[in-house]
């Protein structure tokens, strides 16, 4: 059983491409691990291999969810420090009070040992896992080497969609066509509980709780949207997925629940006291910088003023000695030497 790699790798996408072949070459370990060692029947199973493949995944990802509990639970102690500094600048918009609002921000931020975009990180990898994971299976053939039954799902096969299905057994076989609306169902109830799941661990006072409850209704829905259009394969992904999601979710909440936050804070003191430091000796050399490039600059300006001042004197001595006779300048040619004179 030979992972089949494919010369052309226009298929997969011109970006992506080498996370494609990465991830189906991954997928075929795992079908080889699962009929041979676990002794599954000749025939294997695609599906019980992408579930296998999906539990690998998120455990490789669950250093990021950590981190992503960890901001949600330490938020409910930062949002008031960081309302309260967003009240103080309310109204002010000139640069000092937005660069001061930033600094203050950003010194809480610090001081919790958390970042604004911790969040966003797992998100930013799973999408092109998501796209990768499309491609692996609308071509699974091209990966897997195997006889036809082992691509299929409860008589459905994984690279096909649930409409290609409804369309083609829509009058002729009702069953085939419920058998395929399950999947999106599945994967919008699945990710409907993962959602309620994370969002059990956040504080009700957070600002952004009206969004995260937006994205708990929008997300699911959005799932349930493209689970009609991707390869059946993608949604058991997605199902199987949400469940572990929401197994470490409530692993999670229980942990942090036991942890002194205060202790983490207080850990966080010494770091955040020395990322303060260094962003005050950048400020101060970036002032400095600025002073000896203005002071640069205004003593060049001086002495190109002085030059210039010079250049014209000497061009004004030069014509007063060419002066015609009872001209002004004449004139005052005979008043500096009566004056040169008396003076000597």
């Amino acid at each position: 059983m030979k992972f089949l790699l494919v010369s052309n790798s226009k298929n997969y996408g011109k970006i992506l491409w080498p996370v494609v072949i990465g991830l189906g070459w991954l997928l075929n370990q795992v079908f080889i691990f699962e009929t041979k060692i676990l002794h599954f029947p000749e025939t294997g199973s695609v599906a019980l291999a992408i579930t296998i493949l999906t539990f690998v995944i998120y455990m490789a990802l669950f250093p990021l969810t950590w981190k992503q509990q960890k901001f949600s639970i330490l938020s409910k102690k930062m949002n008031p420090e960081i309302q309260k500094i967003q009240k103080k600048y309310q109204g002010k918009r000139d640069q000092a009070s937005m660069a001061a609002m930033q600094e203050e921000t950003q010194a809480v931020y610090d001081k919790y040992g958390i970042s604004p975009m911790g969040s966003c990180v797992q998100l930013l990898i799973q999408f092109p896992i998501l796209i990768s994971l499309y491609r692996v299976f609308y071509n699974i053939k091209d990966f897997i080497n195997a006889t036809d039954n082992a691509y299929m799902l409860f008589g459905l096969s994984i690279s096909k969609t649930p409409v290609d299905y409804i369309k083609a057994n829509f009058h002729s076989n009702f069953g085939i066509v419920i058998l395929a609306l399950l999947f999106p169902v599945l994967s919008y109830v699945s990710n409907v509980i993962q959602m309620k799941a994370s969002q059990a661990s956040m504080d009700e006072n957070d600002p952004t709780m009206k969004q995260m409850k937006i994205m708990n209704i929008t997300m699911p829905l959005m799932s349930l949207f493209f689970a009609f259009t991707v390869p059946l394969g993608l949604t058991v992904y997605w199902i199987i997925g949400a469940v572990v999601r929401t197994v470490q979710q409530v692993l999670l909440n229980k942990h942090f629940e036991k942890i002194d936050l205060n202790e983490i804070i207080e850990k966080n003191k010494e770091k955040a006291a020395l990322k303060a430091e260094k962003r005050g000796i950048k400020r101060a050399a970036i002032y400095n910088a600025a002073n000896i490039s203005t002071r640069n600059t205004l003593s060049s300006h001086a002495s190109t003023d002085a030059k210039i001042k010079e250049e014209e004197l000497e061009k004004a001595f030069q014509l007063r000695k060419t002066a015609k006779k009872g001209s002004l300048a004449s004139m005052a040619n005979m008043v500096d030497e009566y004056n040169n004179r008396n003076n000597k």
